[in-house]
């Protein structure tokens, strides 16, 4: 019975926690991420949990996809606006559309506005290599969430922290893109440094 009520409540509506740990784990032979609740994938094991969502990006567009599991159900959306190159994402949450832009050609700061008008700035911590990331709340510079890159891991690509009491279920949704969007760029930074020999170290990452 205990067992029983677990699973009900696995296959309830799952929304993202405005102050949760999430743990993002890669996919094999894929760019996308299974998601887990918590800081650590063997914590995860050890408690028979499974993964909570699921990231899914596309390797031939732009579109971004955050599904909640397992009933796959779609909860926020992304791609790039036609035609700005890498300089626009839209974000799109129950039926709302907000906007990531570069915040000049050759930063690689975003910033946005929450559905609520909250002023955000997305930014790359400043160390060279390591693929971490910082939202701030841009009026009062209160972290709102966090992405630290586990560079010397096999498959946990990072942790997701959010810092966001104060936000409704589609603003937290918003937040969660906007990391998965800084992640995917920096991929494609690094793929690029790669193919064109620059290639770029390890080190700097924790987790």
């Amino acid at each position: 019975m205990i067992k029983v009520r677990a699973y009900m409540a696995w296959l309830t509506t799952m929304k993202i926690d405005s102050q949760g740990i999430y743990t993002f784990k890669r996919k094999t032979l894929s760019s996308s991420f299974d998601v887990y609740k918590g800081s650590t994938l063997s914590g995860a094991r050890e408690q028979g949990n499974r993964p909570v969502m699921n990231v899914d990006i596309s390797s031939i567009s732009s579109e971004m996809l955050v599904r909640e599991l397992p009933s796959m159900k779609s909860i926020v959306t992304a791609r790039r606006r036609r035609w700005t190159g890498k300089g626009y994402y839209d974000v799109t949450v129950g039926g709302r559309t907000t906007s990531l832009e570069r915040s000049s050609v050759w930063s690689q700061k975003r910033s946005f506005k929450l559905l609520n008008g909250t002023s955000c700035l997305a930014n790359r911590k400043s160390f060279a290599h390591s693929a971490s990331f910082v939202i701030t709340n841009q009026r009062t510079g209160n972290t709102l969430a966090t992405f630290e890159n586990c560079s010397w891991a096999m498959s946990k690509h990072g942790v997701l922290r959010l810092h966001a009491p104060e936000l409704d279920d589609d603003n937290i949704a918003v937040l969660f893109m906007a990391i998965i969007i800084m992640v995917r760029l920096e991929r494609d930074r690094r793929q690029a440094a790669a193919s064109g020999g620059g290639g770029g170290g390890g080190g700097g990452g924790g987790c």
